[in-house]
């Protein structure tokens, strides 16, 4: 897996863990041509409702972000200190060399505020910990 200042099909996103023993330091989405079309459908509802001073955010169920831990092929040289995601390539079998939290993940969300920034959360199964990302911009993730 190699950092790329180009977009491309996969999002790598910096993620936190309430989890000491289960943690995670990264989330990786891949940008099909068909969630791209749903995310900018939920930018375009999200963003409609700017004029609403009440509204914070929308959730949706959403399961495309997988969490991962870290290890030795991703480290931390991918993201830059003061950057919370980068477009990555991945090539054939990069992902199942990846370690996953060992507790499976249910709830997926995804939360867009009404100024077009995201984040991701889960919750696992058995011990309730919650998962997540930092918070990105869908329009610079799509490139539009």
């Amino acid at each position: 897996m190699t950092r790329s200042e180009e977009p491309t099909d996969y999002l790598l996103i910096r993620a936190q863990s309430s989890s000491d023993f289960d943690p995670a330091q990264f989330a990786i989405v891949y940008l099909s041509e068909h969630y791209r079309q749903i995310l900018r459908k939920r930018l375009m509802d999200a963003t409609g409702l700017k004029d609403d001073v009440q509204l914070a955010s929308i959730n949706y169920w959403d399961d495309y972000a997988v969490f991962y831990t870290n290890s030795r092929k991703i480290g931390s040289f991918l993201l830059l200190v003061d950057e919370d995601w980068a477009f990555v390539n991945v090539a054939d079998g990069d992902l199942k060399s990846l370690r996953k939290p060992h507790n499976i993940m249910l709830d997926g969300q995804l939360i867009v505020s009404k100024t077009g920034f995201a984040q991701y959360h889960a919750n696992t199964k058995h011990d309730h910990e919650t998962y997540w990302t930092e918070y990105f911009s869908i329009k610079e993730a799509l490139t539009l």
